[in-house]
């Protein structure tokens, strides 16, 4: 795509996003512009006319027009009322200010909502099999600071239009006072645009650059925060702090760049257009009258920022180009890699019998060898099964096959006789619970961290009962607000096994049919995994477990073993 067809792109979605709204923020930001300094303009010729500031001229334009405003309306000329219409007249302009500014604001922050609401609701639905393909640092850098971004230009982009609207008024009623010298400014200015092409092909490039790095530094962070202990414990910190200053670096000599173009185009657009000013309102006075000449002078002294602001606002947006390009992608390939969209007509999917996996084959799309081959598997209900195989053999995989994360592509799951498929697997996700190794928890309450998993609201007595199954209520009831204590970011604050057991009361206030353990006790001392089978040997023949594991004691917990 060619720049201007994805600023084209980015108008079309913000202007559709409320046309409406967007009809009124344009024409006020036009009324805006027209009437933009018309305080100030007018103050002097009314005075004028009151004979307080020089004498009123006959070949005056503007002082006869405001004489033939005044009889008009039947106002008398005098000190007063001239200045309550000067009172008047400015006010207007005010409240047209600041309606446009609450308008604008609230078209920009409700497009940032939309955009960012439209992303993270295709990427949520988008296939595991493409999630996993990608960086999750860039989905939230995307969802974050580029969708701010764009918010932000999509705004620009108004703002720009509106110039382009006010630069054609001008244009027009200069055309009136001298077509001939106005043509010519015409050609001169657009001489002068194409001849700053080359600035912004530096631009846009430099604003690929700059997306690049602000990845980077995005992934770094994100990444080292996460890994700060063992960072500390190694005794790295300078090493990762000379990583992220190098890439901080390059990403300073870019907005450094990006700055010296911007003022070094508004300098020349500047100076080559004020002496063009200057040459043709000599030209032009040897031509036309003087009132004509005035008139000229007053129409390119508010046609002349306008333009310089065009070429401002169109360089920062093309600066912004990439950065909307691959917000443009990412949606593209979230909302091609969705599931499918008749999911939301199956509500529930029942789980009475049997999961019963028949010829199983299953490949990922970056290898050409399966990893699943053929696989034939019963698990009864409130069976607990274990999945045993080396590392990269496929136990996960397969797990994520039963759950409808990933869909084989040979055989199938039947779940109750009722094959699973893109228009069922999320009903049937609805029935399981999946704990892994590494357990997410954020910084809030313990109650807090149980009861996300529902939109529904826990009571206490439930709470303690699925954290005594969970072999977790000792330890819950030690701290010094029980239920309402904060446990820190990640769960910092507890130990890895009190980590696992708040995950398995969490799993089990869903009421699951089908329980997940993927390497859950892999991490623990002899002692928390204990506590952890303990938990699991009071759940046997109340739900369906698949264990997930190495150590044997774990699989001691099953009914069946599948080696893999």
């Amino acid at each position: 795509m060619t720049q201007f067809s994805i600023l084209l792109s980015l108008f079309k979605q913000y202007w559709f996003f409320a046309p409406k709204l967007q009809c009124i923020a344009l024409v006020l930001m036009v009324v805006q512009g027209i009437s933009s300094g018309i305080g100030i303009l007018l103050i002097i010729p009314l005075l004028e006319v009151l004979g307080i500031y020089g004498e009123a001229s006959s070949t005056n334009a503007i002082i006869l027009y405001l004489e033939q405003a005044f009889n008009t309306l039947t106002i008398e000329l005098n000190l007063i009322n001239v200045l309550v219409s000067y009172v008047v007249i400015v006010s207007i302009i005010a409240t047209i200010k600041f309606q446009l500014s609450r308008l604008t604001v609230r078209l920009q922050h409700g497009y940032i909502r939309h955009l960012r609401s439209g992303l993270y609701h295709s990427l949520l639905n988008a296939k595991w099999e493409f999630i996993i393909q990608h960086k999750m640092t860039d989905f939230i850098h995307t969802l974050t600071m580029q969708v701010q971004a764009m918010g932000q230009s999509a705004s620009l982009i108004m703002n720009l239009l509106s110039q382009f609207i006010l630069v054609g008024i001008l244009f027009f009623f200069a055309l009136f006072v001298s077509w001939e010298l106005t043509i010519s400014v015409f050609l001169f200015t657009t001489i002068i645009y194409l001849a700053l092409l080359p600035f912004n092909k530096k631009l846009f490039n430099s604003g690929k650059l700059e997306l690049v790095n602000y990845k980077q530094i995005f992934q770094m962070v994100n990444e080292q925060l996460a890994s700060l202990k063992m960072i500390k414990s190694y005794g790295v910190e300078s090493n990762y702090s000379d990583k992220l200053s190098f890439t901080s670096s390059q990403l300073e000599q870019q907005q450094i760049e990006v700055a010296t173009v911007n003022a070094l185009t508004q300098w020349l657009y500047l100076i080559i257009t004020v002496i063009s000013f200057s040459v043709f309102f000599y030209f032009g006075s040897q031509l036309i009258e003087v009132s004509a000449l005035f008139a000229l002078l007053l129409l390119y002294s508010r046609l002349l920022p306008q333009v310089i602001a065009i070429q401002s606002n169109y360089q920062r947006l093309i600066h912004k180009v990439p950065a909307f390009n691959d917000i443009e992608q990412m949606f593209n390939a979230c909302i091609k890699a969705q599931e499918s969209t008749a999911i939301s007509l199956v509500s529930d999917m029942a789980f009475e019998n049997k999961i019963q996996l028949k010829k199983v084959s299953f490949h990922y799309p970056d290898k050409i060898e399966n990893i699943i081959v053929n696989l034939d598997l019963i698990i009864n209900k409130n069976e607990t099964w274990a999945f045993v195989a080396q590392s990269g053999r496929g136990k996960t995989t397969l797990a994520d096959i039963i759950t409808g994360l990933l869909l084989p592509q040979k055989g199938s799951i039947q779940i109750d006789e009722q094959t699973l498929s893109g228009d069922n697997c999320k009903a049937w996700r609805k029935n399981i619970a999946y704990i892994t190794q590494d357990v997410y928890l954020f910084n809030d309450t313990i109650r807090a961290n149980l009861s996300w998993v529902s939109s529904g609201v826990f009571s206490d007595t439930e709470i303690w009962k699925k954290l005594e199954l969970a072999a977790a209520k000792d330890f819950v009831e030690n701290l010094p607000l029980g239920l309402d204590s904060i446990i820190g970011d990640r769960g910092v604050r507890l130990s890895g096994g009190e980590r696992q057991r708040l995950a398995l009361a969490r799993a089990l206030l869903t009421n699951p049919k089908l329980l997940i353990l993927d390497e859950a006790t892999s991490a623990l001392d002899l002692e928390n995994e204990k506590k952890i089978q303990q938990a699991l040997r009071a759940l046997k023949g109340q739900t369906t477990m698949i264990i997930i594991a190495h150590r044997e004691s774990t699989q001691a917990c099953a009914d069946h073993t599948l080696h893999l």
